[in-house]
């Protein structure tokens, strides 16, 4: 009996660019919009200085995307940043961020929106009417 070798596995390529995009938004927005447009706004000499600004991120974030999608289409392979990484500056780079981004990264960006989280609680708690406050007999 021969050894059969299993056929190596490629991605499935099943998003279409309405998916993407409506991934790439959700991130943005998902991202602290709603926390960071009332700053933005304040920093904008007028109503056209905020449009603007909001229209240059999104040309930045367009530019990104795209940019992601011509990797993605050069290297078809599972792994994403790693593999980018790792064809473009070898195998140390590709390892290191993969350990910074379990190490550093995702543990850092849990601690941010746990500290959001906590802020955002004390703050409303705070706000609220003492007429609303629930007792306890």
């Amino acid at each position: 009996m021969a050894a059969e070798t299993p056929a190596r596995a490629a991605p499935r390529r099943e998003l279409t660019l309405f998916d993407s995009t409506s991934l790439i938004v959700g991130i943005i927005i998902g991202a602290g919009i709603y926390q960071t447009a009332p700053d933005v706004a304040r920093g904008a000499a007028s109503g056209w200085g905020v449009l603007g600004l909001w229209a240059a991120g999104g040309l930045l974030s367009l530019c990104g995307a795209l940019g992601y999608a011509e990797l993605a289409a050069a290297y078809p392979r599972e792994g994403g940043d790693y593999v980018y990484l790792t064809r473009a500056y070898g195998p140390a780079a590709g390892f290191l961020f993969g350990w910074i981004q379990l190490a550093v990264v995702r543990p850092g960006d849990i601690a941010v929106n746990v500290a959001k989280t906590k802020h955002l609680t004390n703050h409303r708690a705070n706000t609220v009417d003492d007429s609303v406050r629930l007792t306890t007999p």
